[in-house]
């Protein structure tokens, strides 16, 4: 009886428990911070992107910052998804655009266009190995923060 009681106390104490982060840090760059979970490693590609690749699986984030020019973000995702021979865009409710697209490795890749203010546009790509990494990707494109021209006293680098 006794076993059978420490052992309900020991499942009811994990079970309330909260999940341990997976998270090591937060990482700035010139604009954009993100959590950057352990096992994954950030880098800025030149002045407006971001590649976060996972160590252990070829799991990948890109994040970028892009001008719209001229352009409706409905223009840009459609010339993003012919360049990349795009398949299934959908818009969501919010106006934003998303679709997949096949890339040079065989790997199938999820694109979100987001309309970020009224000069520019947030761009990701992501590929998910696997269902804990399609996680961990979702969480931070969750915990992106980007520096719009619209609320740049807003973003704080420290």
């Amino acid at each position: 009886m006794r076993k059978i009681l420490a052992f309900l106390i020991l499942a009811l104490s994990f079970s309330v428990i909260p999940e341990f982060p997976v998270y090591a840090e937060v990482k700035d760059f010139d604009f954009l911070a993100v959590d950057v979970p352990k096992g994954w490693t950030a880098e800025q590609q030149g002045p407006s992107m971001v590649v976060i690749k996972s160590q252990k699986s070829q799991s990948s984030l890109s994040l970028a910052l892009s001008s719209k020019g001229n352009a409706s973000i409905k223009e840009i995702a459609e010339r993003l998804y012919t360049q990349l021979n795009g398949f299934d865009m959908e818009q969501d409710d919010e106006g934003d655009y998303s679709f997949y697209y096949v890339d040079k490795a065989g790997l199938e890749n999820f694109v979100y266009v987001v309309d970020g203010d009224d000069e520019q546009y947030i761009l990701s790509s992501s590929y998910a190995a696997n269902d804990k990494d399609f996680d961990i990707i979702n969480k931070m494109m969750d915990s992106a923060e980007f520096a719009l021209a619209d609320d740049e006293d807003d973003y704080d680098e420290d």
